[in-house]
C-alpha cells in the first residue's frame, strides 16, 4: 500500500542489534534537522490473544510437552498445522490484526517525519514459516498474500546479519541457541527475495551504524520507494 510516511525497515536475528542500530540512526537524523522516530514493530497479539493461549495450553497438555522445550513444541505447532484450512485462518487472523496495529502506531506521525521500523512483517513471517514446516524458498508464497499488499510500503528495508551464538550472548535472556539457528537461513533468503542489503551485525556497533547510515543516507537522497 502506498503511504504518505517514510519508513525504513531493520529487519533481522534477535541479538542482531536492530533495536540499538535504529535508535542511532533516528539520533542521527534528527540531529541532521530531519524527523525521525524508532517504533518496535513486532506484533502483539490481542484480540487474538486467548486463543493463542488456549491453543498453547491444549498443545502443552494433549503432548505433555512444556512451551520451554523450544524443539517438542515447535514439532507440535507444526503437527496441528498440517491442514491448509488452518494455515490459511492463522494469516487471515495475524495479518488483519497485525495490520491495525502498524497502521496505528503510524498514525500518530506525519509524512515529514522518517519513521525506522524495529521489525515488521518479514519478522512474523518467518515465524510463521517456520511453524507451517515452509523451507525458506517458500517465503515467497507468503509474501504474495492478499493482505500483505495492504501494508505501508518502506522506502527501504535492511536486514542485520549475525551469528546465532553471538546474537544469544547479546541477548542474555533464555532464547535458545536452537531458535535462531532455525531463523537464519530464513532471513538469509527473505532478504534475496526482497532484494535488501545485509549488514555484518558480527561488526562493532560502531561499524554496524556507519554502513547501515551509508544505506540510509543514501536511500534518504533518492526519490521514490524501493
Amino acid at each position: 500500500m502506498e503511504t504518505s510516511h517514510s519508513i525504513i525497515v531493520i529487519s533481522g536475528l534477535d541479538g542482531s542489534g536492530k533495536s540499538t542500530q535504529s535508535r542511532i540512526i533516528a539520533d542521527r537524523l534528527n540531529r541532521s534537522g530531519i524527523k525521525a522516530v524508532t517504533l518496535w514493530n513486532r506484533w502483539e497479539p490481542k484480540a487474538s490473544y486467548p486463543f493463542i493461549n488456549l491453543a498453547k495450553r491444549y498443545l502443552s497438555s494433549s503432548r505433555k510437552i512444556s512451551e520451554g522445550n523450544y524443539r517438542g513444541f515447535t514439532d507440535a505447532k507444526r503437527q496441528s498445522m498440517r491442514s491448509s484450512w488452518k494455515k490459511s485462518l492463522w494469516q487471515l487472523t495475524v495479518w488483519s490484526e497485525y495490520l491495525i496495529e502498524v497502521l496505528w502506531r503510524l498514525h500518530p506521525y506525519g509524512k515529514d517525519t522518517i519513521v525506522l521500523f524495529d521489525r515488521y512483517y518479514y519478522d512474523t513471517m518467518i515465524d510463521m514459516a517456520i511453524n507451517f514446516s515452509y523451507e525458506p524458498e517458500r517465503l515467497e508464497e507468503l509474501l504474495n498474500h492478499r493482505l500483505i499488499r495492504l501494508y505501508p510500503k518502506p522506502k527501504a528495508t535492511i536486514f542485520i546479519d549475525v551469528k546465532p551464538e553471538i546474537g544469544i550472548a547479546r541477548k542474555k535472556d533464555g532464547t535458545p541457541l536452537e531458535y535462531l539457528v532455525d531463523r537464519r537461513r530464513y532471513y538469509t533468503k527473505m532478504a534475496e527475495i526482497v532484494q535488501a542489503p545485509v549488514i555484518d551485525g558480527n561488526a562493532s556497533i560502531e561499524d554496524v551504524a556507519t554502513e547501515l547510515w551509508r544505506i540510509v543516507s543514501g536511500v534518504l537522497g533518492k526519490t521514490g520507494d524501493r
